[in-house]
């Protein structure tokens, strides 16, 4: 009798064994998929801040910095107004989800001159988290269109009672233009 008890007990401790590894395994690759997913979340929402290297000055434009608030939040977003000469319409322009309201690569000052050339003002900001507005995550436009809604209360606040002109720039990956523009 000893014998068979010393043998139900061994594959009972076996088992207790291999039962604590698999419990321990699973835990392991629960805790390892979340912190992996939880990683590739934060740097798809992250933001890289890049300088402002180029004012409209630099294109012969006259301007004013301006800063006004988003939308419900009221994060004090910051823009510039570049004014057309007795214009009566504005165009609100709004650069892609990685660059900023001066980045050349997507060529938006050269677009702002020749908008105020043919007698539109306008407004061009940098969404939150981008350029000189504060800090922020990419919501991919979710809390984005809180900028937006401030720049459209901003124009009006200037004298554009009409619904003013919105012109986003972003380059699709697939346009066939250089991959250095697809960074915007």
């Amino acid at each position: 009798m000893k014998s068979t008890t010393q043998k139900t007990k061994v594959p009972s401790a076996r088992l207790k064994v291999r039962k604590s590894f698999l419990v321990s395994a699973v835990l392991f690759l629960i805790v390892f998929y979340v912190g992996l997913s939880g990683y590739a979340a934060t740097r798809l929402v992250r933001v890289e801040r890049l300088p402002l290297v180029i004012t409209p000055k630099d294109f012969g434009l006259s301007y004013e910095d301006v800063v006004f608030p988003s939308d419900i939040d009221a994060l004090r977003i910051k823009g510039w107004y570049i004014p057309a000469e007795g214009s009566h319409r504005i165009i609100i322009m709004v650069h892609g989800e990685k660059c900023h309201r001066a980045n050349p690569s997507i060529a938006i000052l050269e677009i702002a001159r020749a908008m105020v050339e043919q007698g539109f003002t306008v407004l061009t900001f940098d969404l939150r988290g981008r350029g000189e507005s504060p800090a922020g995550y990419n919501t991919l436009g979710f809390f984005e269109q809180r900028d937006l809604k401030g720049a459209l209360r901003y124009a009006i606040s200037r004298g554009f009672a009409d619904l003013p002109g919105v012109f986003k720039i972003q380059i699709p990956k697939r346009s066939g233009l250089p991959e250095e523009l697809h960074r915007c």
